[in-house]
């Protein structure tokens, strides 16, 4: 038995619904976060939410051991498969759970800047680089890449 997880035929079949829902709320969040900046807490925690696992996706560096859906499960290659077209968001992903994910003492008077437009490019770079990737037979089952 391997260390990492295997999914299943009906695992890999779903993850690209899981996926979508991902993509489509980091788009949605970043463009109504830009036109009401007075309140936009929520809309910019969700995209800070959603790029978080949007990263986990096209970022995992190796196999998970757990039940994580990664973009290295649907990517044929040499090795275990990665984007490295997030370099921003990656430098960002402490400060992410800290003032996101976790309860934590840095978070008090803290001042986080972030650049959604930025993170979003990063993120839709990675996806079109995923579904050059993908098998042509599989690139139907995942949503289009933003236009």
């Amino acid at each position: 038995m391997s260390e990492f997880y295997e999914p299943s035929q009906c695992e890999r079949q779903g993850a690209p619904r899981a996926f979508k829902y991902e993509l489509e709320m980091l788009r949605f969040a970043v463009v109504e976060h830009s036109k009401v900046q007075e309140q936009s807490n929520a809309l910019l925690e969700s995209a800070l939410l959603h790029a978080r696992n949007l990263l986990d996706f096209f970022g995992q560096k190796q196999p998970p051991k757990s039940d994580d859906i990664c973009a290295g499960h649907f990517v044929k290659a040499a090795n275990w498969w990665r984007s490295r077209r997030l370099p921003y968001l990656e430098s960002q992903k402490g400060a992410i759970n800290k003032s996101l994910s976790h309860l934590t003492y840095e978070r008090i008077g803290a001042k986080y800047e972030w650049d959604l437009p930025k993170i979003k490019d990063e993120v839709e770079a990675a996806y079109t680089e995923f579904l050059r990737l993908l098998p042509e037979e599989d690139r139907t089952k995942w949503p289009p890449a933003e236009g």
